[in-house]
């Protein structure tokens, strides 16, 4: 159910580290696809993709802070999480009596020991909020550890179960007192919970360290007993690449093809998308693609222009740097490696 269990696909960071500011706004941070991080404190900190992870897994995320904050306020967060599409709850029938239960399965590593916690939570989205939250012990210090949270079925709750957000799940290094809620059972409101109560503080010192490998949620009540059996459940990359690019695509040099309206406009510049986005994407682009027309000339796009995309093909008018033949095709060139790119984002 969640996209990007191992951390493998990371098209904006790769593996190079995010850093999280100190300020008194929340601050969103997009880490590898599909996973962001959550602030709001005096805190100062990094979070990064490593290769340090429990035998069989490539990667785990990990917090580690230049800054501590020995006192979170009532309204101070710090949490790694993932939004879940309405879609992809649909088969656990929750807001019915036939509402199924889910194992929450994930690897942990932390400098602090003590107790930590999260939540699972349905968002506004459909009506009041509903969160679930649940607390684990990390037992030794900078040890992996299997942690495994059963999480019973909801029956109440209007859950969406189309394109949008519906949920979220997230991962508390701690959380004012406003932002906890009670572990073990699903509380009505309080959509901005970060974690079940009573939980250390792992975001107090520069000393403190927390990782995260893999997370996995499991439909049903069938609990892996070790991280070999939860290896298994991982789907091969190339399907969680596709997977991830429903949501974001940073496409290199893709296979735009459209006409010169003008020495210096490109028009209706498009193609398929493959597998389709989420929802009709936002476009950027990073670095200037080369365009060529059909007589040869070539330049580089400045910027884009009119957008008539959809979820399944990508179309747009685009402002050029140099000339090209008016009349002409044309179409991005295929330079190869990751840059220039065009972004195409449908997140939740």
């Amino acid at each position: 159910m969640l996209d990007n269990s191992l951390f493998e696909i990371a098209q904006k960071n790769g593996s190079s580290a995010v850093a999280v500011a100190a300020g008194p706004s929340y601050g969103f941070y997009s880490l590898v696809d599909r996973w962001g991080f959550e602030s709001h404190g005096t805190y100062v900190a990094s979070v990064q993709r490593v290769t340090d992870a429990p035998v069989g897994f490539p990667y785990s995320l990990k917090v580690t802070f230049s800054t501590g904050q020995p006192v979170f306020g009532p309204d101070d967060s710090c949490m790694i999480y993932q939004t879940i599409e309405g879609i992809k709850l649909s088969s656990l029938q929750y807001g019915t009596a036939g509402a199924q239960d889910i194992i929450l399965a994930f690897g942990v590593k932390a400098h602090r020991p003590g107790t930590y916690g999260g939540t699972w939570k349905k968002t506004l989205n459909g009506g009041t909020s509903l969160s679930f939250g649940f607390h684990y012990t990390v037992n030794a210090a900078d040890t992996w550890e299997l942690k495994r949270i059963l999480i019973p079925g909801v029956t109440s709750g209007n859950w969406l179960s189309d394109n949008q957000l519906s949920a979220w799940l997230c991962f508390g290094l701690n959380a004012g007192t406003n932002l906890q809620v009670a572990d073990g059972a699903w509380t009505a409101a309080n959509g901005s919970s970060v974690s079940g109560v009573g939980i250390v503080n792992g975001a107090a010192a520069t000393s403190d360290v927390f990782q995260l490998s893999p997370a996995f949620i499991i439909p049903g009540s069938s609990v892996p007993t070790s991280f070999a059996a939860l290896r298994l459940l991982a789907r091969n990359q190339i399907e969680e690449q596709d997977r991830c690019y429903r949501y974001l695509r940073r496409w290199a040099q893709p296979p735009l093809k459209g006409f010169v309206f003008s020495a210096t406009l490109a028009g209706r510049l498009g193609c398929p998308i493959c597998p389709a986005m989420r929802d009709v994407p936002t476009l950027a682009m990073g670095g200037n693609l080369p365009v060529t027309d059909y007589a040869g000339n070539s330049t580089t796009i400045s910027s884009l222009s009119t957008d008539a995309s959809t979820a399944n093909v990508v179309e747009f008018n685009a402002n050029l740097t140099g000339a090209l033949t008016v009349g002409s095709g044309c179409a991005v060139q295929q330079v190869g490696g990751t840059t220039p790119y065009l972004e195409l984002s449908s997140e939740i």
